[in-house]
């Protein structure tokens, strides 16, 4: 389990604080859950930093046996260029990644800033756990791989934007933006068992790249719903929601090969 005494102490009053990776490579393991925060959850201002409080990876972590990673920040999570989160061969790592956490007894200097970024050549692979990550937006310049872990990603506010490989097997990927759009570019590429898209202002993941059996999804308020599949593909139900429906905007739905089907 998790050491009862913290590997590491934080600088207060706002003073950057740099963790090794090292550190944190070596917690992960025999289960553990290992939780990095910029969010002090503590309403005494002598307690609270005046910083922005995110947290910037800059070096790979990579676990040394099965664990739960926790990046929370109050505002941004940044993974950089080139940099990898995963666990050694043979375990698996749960990864969760909240920005702009709003703990109700902090004093956060800018409630609306929080996004979680995955800068290019970045890459998380979770061997087969579980991946989450929620923010007011969301940015994938890097790619994520869960082996058959479900992947969940939320924007609060804003877009997520898939550019870049999200593969999770057999397993789940819950794309939503709440009051946002969902779009895929560059890279972008989704192969999963099962896709649940729900936004508020559209979805539109139109390149031949994704490679998704059941798809399913809900736009709230005005946009369209539109995806394209490297095959075939059906309609039904995914994550709780059963089929595919718009408050009065186009469905667009395109199998590149073999059959659509619209089972719900």
């Amino acid at each position: 389990g998790a050491p009862s005494v913290p590997p590491f102490t934080p600088n207060a009053g706002g003073i950057a604080a740099t963790i090794f990776n090292g550190t944190i490579n070596s917690a992960l393991t025999g289960g553990a859950t290992v939780r990095i925060t910029t969010d002090t959850g503590n309403a005494d201002p002598l307690q609270q930093g005046t910083g922005a409080g995110n947290i910037d990876v800059q070096a790979n972590i990579t676990g040394v046996g099965s664990s739960t990673l926790e990046l929370v920040a109050a505002g941004n999570i940044t993974l950089q260029n080139n940099v990898a989160i995963s666990t050694a061969v043979g375990f698996t790592l749960n990864l969760t990644m909240l920005a702009n956490d709003q703990n109700s007894t902090q004093n956060d200097p800018d409630s609306a800033a929080g996004n979680v970024i995955f800068n290019a050549n970045s890459s998380v692979n979770t061997r087969g756990g579980t991946f989450s990550a929620a923010g007011e937006a969301i940015t994938l310049n890097g790619s994520i791989t869960t082996g058959n872990g479900a992947a969940s990603l939320t924007a609060n506010s804003g877009a997520i934007a898939v550019n870049n490989l999200i593969s999770v097997g057999n397993g789940t990927v819950s794309l939503t933006a709440t009051n946002g759009s969902i779009t895929d570019s560059g890279s972008g590429a989704i192969t999963a068992a099962g896709l649940k898209m729900v936004a508020n202002t559209g979805a539109t993941l139109d390149l031949t790249t994704h490679n998704v059996d059941t798809v399913a999804g809900n736009i709230a308020g005005t946009g369209n719903f539109v995806y394209v599949d490297t095959d075939g593909f059906d309609v039904g139900s995914v994550g709780g929601t059963v089929g595919i429906t718009t408050n009065d905007g186009n469905i667009s739905l395109k199998a590149t090969t073999n059959d659509l089907n619209v089972a719900q």
